[in-house]
């Protein structure tokens, strides 16, 4: 509820508005990752939006904090759907991740489906910690520096994380 006389709160109010015009995308993107579900990634974007406006008086009104909070919520509710659902659902958000071959021809769209198919296979054998890194980095296309922000590391550690992840994904794929 917005008291009158309070800019604060107001400002804050206006921040969430404009992170949801700028950042429902990347943080619905950044759920489907997590649980390879993208009907249930856009029901949990919606709610970490719901949240942040019912939290509005104790969130800083920084643009950067606010950020971070948002996806701190979307993992959390990430997470609270993976415990509620006894783990991930389907293999893929091949909804979310099929958009950028719809000009491709059929053969070629089964061939990215598969590849996509394998690729979230793999990335069941690399920790949450790892899993979160690569989706910021590649599905969202943060800098190591802004991960490592909303993730309470070094940039270092970040890319250190990252590097690991990848050769892990690269020798499990390698296998099959």
């Amino acid at each position: 509820m917005l008291l009158l006389g309070d800019q604060n709160i107001g400002k804050v109010y206006r921040a969430i508005a404009a992170m949801h015009e700028t950042h429902f995308k990347r943080i619905a993107r950044y759920c489907a990752v997590q649980t390879e579900n993208a009907e249930e990634a856009e029901d949990l974007a919606s709610e970490t939006f719901v949240r942040a406006l019912r939290s509005a008086r104790s969130i800083r009104n920084s643009g950067a904090q606010l950020e971070a909070w948002l996806f701190k919520t979307a993992h959390n509710l990430s997470i609270d759907y993976l415990r509620r659902n006894g783990g991930r659902k389907s293999a893929v958000p091949l909804d979310t991740l099929d958009e950028d071959c719809k000009e491709d021809g059929v053969t070629e769209r089964m061939e990215r489906r598969q590849d996509i198919r394998e690729l979230g296979t793999a990335m069941r054998h690399l920790s949450e910690t790892q899993r979160q890194v690569l989706a910021f980095r590649f599905s969202d296309g943060m800098k190591a520096e802004d991960v490592a922000a909303l993730m309470g590391m070094s940039a270092g550690a970040v890319r250190q994380m990252q590097y690991t992840a990848i050769k892990k994904l690269r020798e499990t794929l390698e296998t099959k």
